[in-house]
Parts: C-alpha cells; structure tokens; sequence
C-alpha cells in the first residue's frame, strides 16, 4: 500500500476534524465515511493510535464503510 503524502494530510485532517468534534460534542458519535479498505484502514489505525494515547474524544469516532458503485 502506497499512501501518498497529500492522501495523508487528507486523512490526518479528516481524523483531527472528527477528534475536534468528539471534543466540542462530547455526547455524540463523530462518524467518519470512507470508501476504500485502504482509507478505512488507515483512519481506524490513526483513531486507535489515538485511543491507545488516552485521547478521550477518539473512543467517539465511528467509521463506516460505504462500497463504491
């Protein structure tokens, strides 16, 4: 898997956006759609790094697959 350098200031902002939400919202899911096996692999290793860190905000992020048509 090749992950180019723009993809991941992509997905890093996406994961940093949701954490932001998690932390203004804390009475929410955050949801985050990806499309790929490549980007859903990517963000839930960024969120559970996070988790792994003691950011609380992460264990509010959801993904969710959606199959591209």
């Amino acid at each position: 898997m090749m992950i180019s350098k723009l993809d991941a200031a992509e997905w890093t902002t996406i994961v940093m956006d949701a954490i932001a939400q998690a932390e203004r919202y804390p009475n929410k899911e955050v949801i985050i759609h990806v499309a790929t096996d490549e980007a859903y692999e990517i963000i839930d290793e960024a969120v559970y790094a996070l988790m792994t860190t003691g950011n609380e905000a992460a264990w509010r992020i959801v993904l969710q697959q959606h199959t591209l048509h």
